[in-house]
């Protein structure tokens, strides 16, 4: 399945994640290892994501009952966790 896929390769080459999704961690009393988990309950909101973008691709993962949503940069070399958001909670991350 595409959204397996995408999932696997975030998984394994070990996101990086940027200074507001580490902000939104600590806001949501997670810590930056339950990436893999968050990632494997998620299911990928393709009507979001955009899968064809230049040089990275943009994928939304969402975990419905949780209301937590995760944006990922897939690029050829890297990636990135920009933004780890839960529904009805602002943390203030810049």
């Amino acid at each position: 399945m595409p959204g397996e896929r995408v999932k696997t390769e975030i998984t394994v080459r070990k996101p990086v994640v940027s200074d507001k999704a580490i902000c939104q961690f600590v806001c949501l009393r997670q810590n930056k290892d339950s990436i893999n988990l968050l990632v494997r309950k998620s299911k990928v909101d393709f009507k979001r994501s955009k899968v064809h973008e230049n040089p990275c691709k943009f994928y939304v993962l969402e975990i419905a009952e949780e209301k937590i949503t995760m944006e990922f940069s897939v690029c050829d070399t890297v990636v990135t966790l920009n933004n780890l958001h839960k529904e009805g909670k602002d943390c203030g991350c810049k």
